[in-house]
Order: C-alpha cells, then structure tokens, then sequence
C-alpha cells in the first residue's frame, strides 16, 4: 500500500473528502477546509466540526490518482457565517459535476436576540449555537471552472437535514440522495429523496432506516444518519448506514461531533420506494462508502474511531448481505477523528482510497492510499 499526501495546510483543518473521475486521467476531489475555531480547538484536544469560516474546495489529479496538483486548489463555496460541510461530488452522465453539501448557521451566543430553529448542536467551551439550514448543491458543466449558484434540495419537512453523501444517478438519469435528520431531539432517522428532474424538484423521501426506541432522544436508541447508496441490478438498491448507539470515546468523554457503533445494511426492491428491515452487519466504524469492483463484488470502507484509529475496508460478494474480514488500508492516526473514506478504481486491481488523517502535528489533512485487491 501505498500513502500520499492530498492537501495538507497547517493553518486549515481539512476533513470529509469526497472522488470522482472526471476522464480517464482526471480525477477530483471535493473537500471541507475549516479555519480557525477548528483548528485551534483541535490543538487542545477538542472537535468540533461547525466553524462558521469553513469552506468547500477542490483539488485536481490529472495522472490517476499518482499526485496532485496542488496549483488546482480552489474554494468553489463559502458563506460568511455559515458553516458548509459534508461535500459530495458527482459526475453526471452528460459530463456536468453535480456537488452537494450541507450549510450549518453558526450563532455566537451572547449575540443572539432572536428565536434560533433547527437546533443542532450547543457548544458553551466556544459559545456557539449552530442550526440546520439544509443541502445545497452546486453545479458546473466547465470541469469547475464556473460553478452555479447554490441551490437548496427541498424534502417537505424533512428539508432542514444532512447528509454524507454524494447524489447518485441511477440509469435511467434519475437521482437519489439519502439524508438524515433527528438528533439530539431524537435519534437521527435515515431517508431516501428522488428527483426526476435532474435536480430541480425532490419528492417527498422515504424511510431507510428508523429506531423506534428514539423518539424523546438521541441518547434513547439507535442514530441512523450517513447512509451510502448503491444500485443494485433490476431497480434494487443497498444502503449501508452508520448507526451511532454510543457517545463517548475510549476514555468516557463525550463525542461532541457523533458517536460510534456497528453499520447496519438495508436493501430495497422497488428504487428506494421501500426498505427491508435493518440488518446489523459485522463492520464496527462510521461512516460507510461503498464501490463496485466488478460484476460480483462490492467494497465498502470506514473509519475505525478506537484504537489504533484505522482506514478499513470489506468486501461482499451477495451484493451486501454479508461482509467478509476486514481489511486495513491505514493505521495509527493520533486519534478517532479520521476517516470518512471516499474510493475510487484506478484500473481493474487498483483502488485510491481517500480520508482525512492526523498525526502528533494534530493537523488535519487529506490523505489517501493506493493499494491493490
């Protein structure tokens, strides 16, 4: 295996890395870049992943995967006071890039005189407040030279959600993208949204995955949120979701930016219209991505958030009705926030795995792995 460097900046805190292929040897990443609340709260040992002077950017390979240019760096989104997270990129049929993220409003307490909706997430160690305001995506059909302006991806009631994953287009050129929204009020439900419309419109969403047991609290069952998609043969569909049922780290501290737990798998017969009851898988980690390898196999990667703080990636074979042992891509981050991979196939053995990283420098940085099946 081998490790390469993407972007690291020592004045950024990079994080959630999402790929795509834009031709044979083009390849780009999209990615978070928070700034200094981020960074600076990372030095003392605290995460937090709402800073409202974070911003989206990408960065561009153009020899596979094998290095990357680093004059290609470029900010595509941000807002001033608004935290944008969890980009997700893909490229269309037709050859536009389609990226999606998730926008956060920031709220500095003690500057606040007026009624705050959507509640998030409390943070008095640095008197911020942060509120959902939904997905957004941005679009280019210039290889991002010029991106749209944002758009917001209205789900009725459920539009002021998040969500991990890129939109993905299935083969008829409809979209699906999976979201989720609950917690803390309640443990995080997971749901499916289509449009037929490249985009325009979204249709009320379906459920994924839900626990009961959580209605009154996020402490009081399972949270199922980033939840990765794929199509399967004749209209079915897997989803594999992180399942946070546990809050607290090796040490008993409270995780601020979610918990950890089992994936948990889910397939559908029908598009996404509806979900077989979730199934438990063997894979401790959060959160899933998966990919196609071949006609008969399928990979799904995720972060090991305990020690030895791991990159992982399975396999199956029964289009995800199982997983077989795991696999290590990386190893030895100086803590459990890492992960979030993002794979794609460089050639018919060949995967770039990539993920956000850290060492004793407490920098977070893009990283990724080329290594062979």
């Amino acid at each position: 295996m081998k490790h390469i460097k993407i972007y690291k900046c020592k004045n950024s805190y990079s994080t959630f890395p999402s790929i795509a292929r834009i031709n044979d040897l083009h390849l780009m990443l999209s990615f978070r870049v928070a700034g200094q609340i981020s960074l600076e709260a990372s030095k003392k040992d605290i995460t937090t992943h709402h800073s409202p002077d974070s911003k989206i950017a990408t960065i561009e390979s153009f020899d596979n995967g094998k290095t990357w240019n680093q004059d290609s760096f470029k900010i595509v989104y941000s807002e001033e006071g608004v935290s944008v997270n969890d980009p997700g990129i893909t490229v269309l049929h037709d050859g536009s890039i389609i990226l999606r993220f998730t926008k956060i409003k920031t709220h500095e307490i003690g500057q606040i005189n007026y009624k705050v909706l959507n509640i998030v997430s409390y943070r008095q160690e640095h008197k911020l407040l942060s509120s959902a305001m939904g997905n957004y995506f941005i679009k280019t059909s210039d290889n991002g030279k010029n991106w749209l302006e944002p758009v917001l991806m209205d789900f009725g009631n459920n539009t002021y959600s998040f969500s991990r994953e890129p939109i993905v287009e299935l083969s008829d050129n409809s979209m699906v993208i999976s979201f989720y929204s609950g917690a803390p009020r309640r443990t995080d439900e997971s749901f499916i949204s289509h449009s037929f419309d490249r985009g325009t419109t979204w249709q009320d969403p379906y459920t994924i995955f839900s626990d009961e047991k959580g209605s009154k609290s996020q402490d009081h069952g399972i949270n199922f949120n980033e939840t990765a998609l794929l199509p399967l043969k004749n209209g079915k569909m897997l989803a594999v979701a992180r399942a946070d049922n546990n809050f607290t780290d090796e040490n008993g501290n409270f995780m601020q930016v979610g918990g950890v737990g089992k994936l948990y798998s889910s397939h559908s017969d029908n598009g996404g219209l509806s979900w077989n009851p979730p199934k438990k898988t063997s894979l401790w980690g959060q959160p899933p991505h998966l990919l196609r390898i071949n006609k008969n196999l399928i990979m799904c990667t995720y972060g090991y958030r305990k020690k030895p703080y791991e990159v992982k990636a399975a396999f199956s074979s029964d289009d995800g009705l199982s997983w077989d042992d795991e696999i290590i891509i990386r190893s030895g981050a100086s803590g459990w926030d890492i992960g979030y991979p993002s794979s794609i196939m460089l050639s018919k053995t060949k995967i770039l795995t990539t993920y956000y990283f850290y060492e004793d420098d407490l920098i977070r940085y893009i990283s990724g792995t080329i290594w062979e099946i």
